[in-house]
């Protein structure tokens, strides 16, 4: 759908100090120039990148200060002539300072919107 707030899903991760990644996808139609993306407030973008008439993706990440429900992360989308769009959320665990704990990953695909 033609629209410019793209939503990664909220997830749960159960440790503070998790760097949550969250990352949006889209395809412009033939001849377009690939917009860009302005990621959410308190999140810091990590690439932002786009292929003329095909397709454009940005990356995003935050620590996280407590474990729980993130919340979902809306990105803006320059433009409205995006068509689909695909988002995904991941939460990388903080790695263990003792007690031979291995590090996990918690992540959720948003679907196809």
């Amino acid at each position: 759908a033609n629209q410019t707030a793209h939503v990664a899903p909220s997830i749960s991760p159960s440790l503070g100090g998790s760097l949550l990644v969250c990352a949006w996808a889209s395809t412009v139609s033939s001849g377009t120039p690939a917009p860009t993306y302005t990621p959410p407030g308190g999140m810091v973008e990590q690439a932002d990148s786009g292929w003329t008439g095909f397709a454009f993706a940005a990356l995003a990440t935050e620590v996280l200060a407590a474990g729980g429900s993130t919340g979902t992360r809306t990105a803006t989308c320059a433009s409205s002539g995006s068509n689909n769009y695909t988002s995904l959320s991941l939460a990388i665990a903080p790695a263990a300072s003792s007690g031979g704990r291995n590090p996990r990953a918690l992540s959720q695909y948003g679907g196809f919107f």
